[in-house]
């Protein structure tokens, strides 16, 4: 899915479409059996940087790109210096 998602992007900037963000969601299935293999709520979700909780707020930040999807990742700074991305 790596490969796929570099090339859609890549095909995007060539056509000078807006970047495709990506998300983090539950696509839950299963409700009554909690296991690694079923499909339950709660396993992907997204870390927003925002000035506030408000919908406004929220809806801002993501417009502007200034979260990320993670399945349980926590990342305390993100930095782009031009070329690579740093986190910690």
């Amino acid at each position: 899915m790596e490969v796929l998602w570099d090339k859609v992007q890549s095909a995007y900037l060539r056509a000078n479409k807006p970047l495709l963000y990506g998300l983090a969601v539950d696509d839950a299935h299963n409700y009554h059996v909690f296991d690694q293999n079923s499909s339950n709520p709660g396993r992907g979700w997204v870390m927003v940087l925002a000035n506030d909780l408000s919908p406004e707020s929220l809806i801002e930040a993501m417009e502007q790109g200034d979260f990320y999807a993670t399945t349980g990742v926590t990342l305390s700074s993100i930095d782009f210096d031009g070329k690579n991305f740093m986190w910690r």
